[in-house]
């Protein structure tokens, strides 16, 4: 049960000020006060997501195969990986690439291993998955 009390403005804000709300927003959008928050330009950080493929060994144990292509990173210097229980989160701070997906199983974090094909750009992750 709730129970709602309905005040007066002017009992709030005092006598001395008359002015309501709706006209204090009013004059603020007509430019009588100053704007204290700048756009800054959002184009030149754009962050692409590399192309991938996901795929399931079902040979053998039980792995969860991840294959990310990078046409302009050099080396694996580059990428930061971050392997969760059910997600992947890779990224490039240099060459502006952030891939943050969620995966339909459960993975063994610790047992995780990656390469970095520099003639290809591709990077390889191989993920267990728990239960395989």
């Amino acid at each position: 049960m709730h129970r709602v009390q309905q005040r007066e403005i002017d009992e709030k804000m005092g006598n001395s000020s008359a002015q309501s709300l709706v006209e204090d927003v009013t004059n603020w959008n007509n430019g009588n006060k100053k704007v204290t928050i700048e756009t800054i330009s959002s184009t030149e950080n754009v962050l692409r997501e590399p192309e991938y493929r996901l795929y399931k060994k079902k040979e053998g144990k039980n792995y969860l195969i991840g294959e990310f292509k990078f046409p302009d990173v050099i080396s694996a210097k580059e990428l930061t990986l971050d392997v969760g229980e059910d997600r992947i989160l890779l990224e490039s701070k240099n060459r502006g690439y952030l891939l943050d997906i969620f995966v339909p199983y459960i993975v063994k974090q610790k047992a995780c291993t990656s390469s970095f094909d520099r003639a290809a750009k591709i990077l390889t992750v191989t993920m267990p998955l728990v239960g395989g």
